[in-house]
């Protein structure tokens, strides 16, 4: 058995790189393979990076998948984060990771647009 911890992304490509989300949007992250195989099971460490123009707010949900395209979405998004004038980072906390998960964003502010990064860091056992 072994132990191995890595990073990733659900949405935006890393912490410089962020993804934009228009004035009242909703942002449908990808799929990504986290675990990388049928056998291994882990734990994530989620969090938020958000820069925005205006106080406000941002939805985020976190899916996981069962197979390819076939998702167990939230029924509502689970998370709120108020926005500044500025960037925050703000924890989601700890989940099991499946193999497969994606994440959603919905800007809340109805006039700007925001950048969002969606990260994790991966404690995976195999």
């Amino acid at each position: 058995m072994t132990i191995a911890r890595s990073t990733g992304a659900l949405v935006g490509t890393n912490e410089t790189t962020l993804q934009s989300v228009a004035a009242g949007a909703t942002h449908t992250g990808g799929e990504v393979d986290v675990l990388g195989d049928d056998a291994s099971a882990g734990e994530m460490e989620l969090y938020a990076l958000v820069t925005a123009s205006a106080a406000n707010s941002v939805d985020v949900r976190i899916n996981k998948r069962r197979v390819t395209g076939q998702a167990y979405q939230q029924p509502t998004f689970t998370r709120n984060i108020t926005t500044i004038n500025g960037t925050v980072r703000v924890p989601l906390g700890r989940v099991s990771a499946a193999r497969l998960m994606a994440a959603d964003v919905r800007n809340n502010n109805g006039s700007a647009s925001v950048t969002v990064f969606v990260g994790f860091e991966l404690f995976k056992v195999s």
